[in-house]
């Protein structure tokens, strides 16, 4: 008898479960380990920050705006970071640099320049865990992508902190945002959710951004897999911590602190409730759409059916479509996103059609 390709029922069930038993893994898969590189750095800051004493963030000399520098002096000239690179890195991993310093390039006016005999520059070294200071420091400054950290949304995250920021849930207005869960934090581990003191913060009247590449995920040093920070506004929690690249509002705010000619151009994000509702109403008249003919198993004007995504942030979670894991139930929820739609499914006109249904929340977000 032929052996099937596929797994028996029972061991669809048995196996992840057999699996997540043996090596107790609250936290899923690999990729949202990978988020949790601040704890390779327990003696660090916040996880990741070097050269910082705690003591200076709850004192009148602090130096931060919102969660940034506010001492102007120690931003990078001109925007323009030099640096050198450890030449133990491969060919692979300077390639995943190359693209997070192109992420700042395309969107700010920051740029990332091999050193030419700079005072001030970043030596970026494979040492142990992931780690930065924040701004420029002066001189031979290090920061570290050691083993587990070359993945483009932590790079992207450690060259953030050498622009000049803090993390976005150490904002002095984070409690009307999140509410931290102490019982479920490492011990020893609670000041990694410090807050800094408001008398040091000007927050300029940008919102807090649970899609910064700048906040920590929920379950952030949890000592039993459980969630450390939830969101007050309903859903985001599984949204903290997962950005992939920086955000909107990020990408505001270093236009912002160094003054960049577009940055007074783009306006000002709105709050996450007001998005959060705008992509409600998306959602609901995507559903009454389907209710209308459209959507799975409906058809459109031509006889061709609809094929749509399910799920109105499947974009921030397409890097799941590929992961064995999560295949059949991205498929489910967003087969749009990871590219399961045929020419059966669905037509030219279909295809703008849902494009100009989503692509406001890419313009509000």
């Amino acid at each position: 008898m032929p052996c099937s390709s596929f797994p028996s029922l029972p061991s669809l069930f048995l196996l992840p479960l057999l699996y997540s038993i043996i090596f107790i893994l609250p936290l899923v898969d690999a990729e949202r380990r990978s988020r949790l590189w601040m704890l390779t750095g327990g003696d660090k800051f916040q996880g990741d920050i070097d050269g910082v004493d705690g003591r200076l963030l709850l004192e009148p000399k602090g130096f931060v705006l919102f969660n940034a520098l506010k001492n102007r002096g120690l931003r990078w000239p001109n925007g323009i970071i030099p640096y050198e690179l450890d030449p133990n890195f491969t060919s692979h991993e300077l390639e995943v640099m190359k693209k997070a310093f192109a992420s700042y390039s395309k969107s700010t006016c920051i740029r990332f320049e091999p050193r030419d005999g700079e005072k001030d520059f970043l030596n970026v070294v494979k040492g142990y865990g992931c780690y930065s200071q924040v701004g420029r420091t002066g001189g031979k400054q290090e920061i570290s992508l050691g083993r587990g950290c070359l993945f483009h949304e932590i790079v992207v995250h450690e060259l953030m902190h050498a622009v000049g920021f803090w993390h976005e849930h150490s904002r002095a207005d984070r409690d009307d945002h999140i509410k931290i869960v102490w019982e479920n934090i490492l011990p020893g581990m609670k000041s990694q959710f410090d807050k800094i003191s408001a008398a040091l913060q000007d927050t300029q009247g940008e919102s807090y951004d649970y899609r910064s590449i700048m906040h920590y995920d929920s379950t952030a040093f949890s000592k039993n897999g459980k969630d450390t920070i939830t969101t007050v506004v309903n859903g985001f929690t599984s949204v903290i911590g997962q950005a992939t690249d920086l955000s909107k509002n990020d990408i505001i705010k270093i236009n912002k602190l160094y003054e960049c000619p577009s940055g007074e151009k783009k306006k000002a994000q709105p709050r996450e409730e007001d998005r959060e509702k705008e992509r409600e109403m998306k959602l609901r008249k995507m559903k009454e759409k389907e209710k209308n003919g459209g959507g799975v198993g409906g058809a459109n004007g031509n006889g061709k059916r609809k094929c749509v995504d399910h799920f109105v942030d499947c974009a921030h979670f397409a890097r799941y479509c590929d992961r064995p894991s999560f295949f059949f139930i991205m498929k489910s929820y967003c087969p749009r996103t990871c590219r399961h739609c045929t020419e059966k499914d669905i037509g030219k006109d279909d295809e703008s059609e849902r494009d100009k249904e989503m692509e406001g929340d890419d313009d509000e977000e």
